[in-house]
């Protein structure tokens, strides 16, 4: 049929170990070496599905039976269909299957499929699905989002609709918990919250696909269209400039977006890059303050120009607007334009509708919702130095920046369309509210004491000395670096564990949380200097405490001083509580 690995997401890596598996299906798996009792087992359920049930791998009793979802992971789902789905829709509108196609365990036990065996069976899923050409694929776990998506963790992306194509079919794709998962967290007194997420995902699907369907919106072609690059700086390019400024500002809505190198406006150094202004359809993006472009009276007329636009009743759309409004306050010094302008915030857009992200996946971030809303991660179709965008070209970097702008307001409106009508649309507009006030305060800033600074600088450094030397002196830390052949690393949890529990003999309080294993925090420092008089633990103890105030509030401080100032970055989403906290990107 010609498929091709890239055909399933245009956004996945491809490795050359893929495509070889893709081609050479069965023969190359080694699901092969393994006695199933029904290998290769085929889809169950209708041949023109609304929706597509897709698992990872079948277990014991599926091999035994030959059919999907049958054993006790399988019965927790078809009992939690039949509670919000009728039993003819069950039996007529649904298929059934899974991403591997033969069962992967070792001994008795089920396993992980590994990714060979996942390429392996890739091509027979795709044939399925394009034949079969189902509304909403909805995957159990990791391993169907892995294989269908750009996506990495269940936990981000569970509850998403995500517009995906498979081979040449496009349809959504509904990430949910594995109903195994649901076993392992059992709590037979109470129904836990994974039991209420997974009915409520089931519960969605079904109401999705009856009353509130809509078209997916998935995006593979014609990323650059409609974005004017301005690499002349002529009068006439200036001229040009403006011209289309006024036409934007005539439109109910614009959306906005800047590169600046490095991300915050304070240093002497400082540049706005480039700006890139427009809708889904058309946008300019010129350089500003990149080096060597403009002349000195040119640069001071295209900023007056950029300032009547701003200053213009058009709204003005940006993703993390603060950063936006930061800059080009910095820049002009007036609130004006702030104040009375109209601002919108697609970053806000999104926090206001599912708060959750990660430091891996960034859910919150520009690339991730565009492969969320239409399917594709846009800063994989860009080519620049996002660590220092002044090592690109220009043009890579005007398209990157026009880009983004295209795609802030393609998202601004999808997300639109979710928040109306509902408390979340008044959250959003108090939130815009906020942004604007913590513009200023970060760029007012915080003035310090620097004869206190340098003060309290010195007494933390003095008391973390006199840790140390106490603690490098004691009989237990000396044995030690003869057993290892090295110093201490007093922060390190494996060193102390020789010296506690190896050395020492003393008895294990508590273990790590996610490790398991001999724990060593405060709360153990603290009991082991009251039940063995341990002056080890006691140092420890201090030695953490003066050390962590130093590097969180002097390091930090002087780290991030700019004359008398340090600039604060106030994060308005992102933390747990749902209060403020101050980002490390300061200045």
């Amino acid at each position: 049929m010609g498929f091709f690995f890239s055909d399933l997401n245009t956004d996945k890596k491809i490795t050359k170990s893929s495509i070889v598996a893709e081609k050479f299906g069965c023969s190359l798996c080694t699901l092969n070496k393994l006695k199933n009792n029904n290998p290769n087992m085929k889809p169950t359920g209708t041949n023109t599905p609304i929706i597509y049930m897709l698992g990872e791998a079948p277990g014991a009793t599926e091999d035994t039976e030959n059919e999907q979802f049958i054993g006790e992971s399988g019965q927790i789902l078809r009992k939690a269909l039949i509670e919000v789905a009728d039993l003819y829709f069950i039996n007529h509108h649904i298929r059934w299957n899974n991403v591997v196609r033969c069962r992967p365990f070792i001994g008795n036990s089920n396993r992980t499929p590994t990714q060979l065996e996942i390429d392996c069976c890739r091509r027979s899923l795709v044939e399925d699905i394009e034949k079969t050409k189902p509304v909403v694929i909805v995957g159990f776990g990791e391993i169907p989002l892995k294989a269908l998506t750009s996506g990495k963790h269940i936990g981000m992306w569970r509850g998403r609709f995500v517009p995906i194509k498979v081979g040449n079919h496009v349809c959504w794709y509904f990430p949910s918990y594995h109903p195994g998962s649901l076993i392992r967290k059992e709590n037979k007194m109470f129904e836990s919250e994974y039991d209420k997420c997974f009915k409520m995902d089931l519960k969605n699907v079904i109401n999705f696909v009856f009353n509130e369907y809509e078209d997916p919106i998935f995006i593979n072609s014609d990323f650059e269209k409609g974005i004017e690059l301005i690499l002349d700086n002529s009068k006439t390019s200036l001229q040009h400039i403006k011209e289309r400024l006024i036409e934007f500002s005539k439109d109910e809505y614009s959306a906005i977006d800047i590169e600046t190198f490095p991300l915050k406006p304070y240093y002497p150094d400082s540049i706005l890059v480039s700006i890139a202004i427009g809708n889904d359809e058309d946008v300019i993006v010129f350089p500003i303050d990149y080096p060597d472009f403009w002349s000195e009276e040119d640069l001071k007329e295209l900023y007056q120009i950029l300032y009547e636009f701003l200053s213009s009743n058009s709204s003005k759309i940006a993703h993390t607007l603060k950063f936006e409004l930061e800059w080009l306050y910095s820049k002009y010094k007036s609130q004006e334009f702030i104040r009375q302008g109209k601002w919108e915030d697609t970053m806000l857009q999104a926090y206001m509708l599912d708060e959750r992200t990660s430091k891996e996946e960034g859910m919150l971030t520009l690339d991730s919702l565009t492969a969320v809303n239409f399917g594709f991660n846009l800063k994989e179709k860009t080519d620049v130095n996002r660590k220092n965008i002044l090592k690109s070209r220009l043009k890579d970097i005007l398209l990157y920046n026009g880009m983004d702008t295209k795609y802030t307001y393609k998202l601004f409106f999808a997300q639109k369309r979710k928040l109306a009508n509902t408390i979340l649309q008044k959250n959003y507009e108090k939130t815009i509210e906020t942004t604007r006030t913590l513009v200023f305060v970060q760029n007012y800033g915080i003035n310090i004491d620097k004869k206190e600074l340098a003060y309290y600088n010195k007494f933390f450094t003095e008391q973390i000395q006199a840790c140390e030397n106490k603690i490098y002196n004691l009989p237990e830390v000396k044995e030690f670096e003869k057993m290892v052949h090295r110093k201490l690393d007093i922060l390190s949890n494996d060193d102390l564990v020789i010296i506690f529990k190896d050395i020492l003999k003393y008895k294990e309080v508590k273990k790590t949380k996610k490790a398991q294993k001999f724990a060593l925090d405060d709360e153990v420092m603290k009991t082991y200097a009251e039940i063995y008089n341990s002056e080890l633990a006691k140092a420890i103890s201090d030695y953490r405490t003066f050390n962590k105030a130093k590097s969180t509030y002097i390091d930090n401080i002087t780290n991030n001083l700019i004359g008398d100032l340090v600039h604060p970055n106030f994060n308005i989403i992102g933390t747990k509580t749902g209060r403020f906290s101050s980002g490390k990107n300061t200045n």
